[in-house]
């Protein structure tokens, strides 16, 4: 018997029997999705963070700074203003932007809550920045 006949004859077989239990059939074919369907999202969030470039012109010349303060063990990002200042104006660092997190008092109708709060800084050249608004952004989670 050549074997694409054998293998319409286990197809058959094997629709006939998932047809008698519905139940299993059911649960393998719900795992199945499941688990395609967290594969395809761990690869998608993968691709994106650590396979694809940076959506900017030159990925390869992005840095990060970090200090180390006379009380600090390790490494932080933490800058004061008047330095950070003077590093995006400085011609090593033209067109640094800054972020940092932190704690904050809102009020949202009147119903006082601790908000994370995010600060980030962008450097618009001066022709630009007269077309360009400053935006306020705020989530409350």
């Amino acid at each position: 018997m050549s074997s694409g006949l054998t293998f319409l004859r286990d197809l058959r077989y094997g629709l006939r029997l998932l047809h008698r239990s519905p139940a299993f059939t059911a649960g393998a074919v719900l795992s199945l999705g499941l688990g395609i369907g967290a594969n395809t999202a761990i690869f998608t969030m993968l691709d994106g963070a650590l396979f694809r470039d940076l959506p900017v012109r030159n990925p390869q010349e992005l840095v990060q700074l970090l200090s180390v303060g006379p009380r600090e063990r390790s490494p932080s990002g933490a800058f004061s203003y008047p330095v950070f200042e003077r590093l995006r104006n400085s011609s090593v660092a033209a067109g640094m932007t800054a972020a940092a997190q932190m704690r904050a008092s809102v009020a949202v109708e009147e119903d006082p809550a601790v908000a994370r709060v995010e600060l980030v800084s962008a450097f618009l050249p001066a022709r630009r920045a007269s077309r360009v608004q400053p935006l306020e952004a705020l989530r409350y989670e």
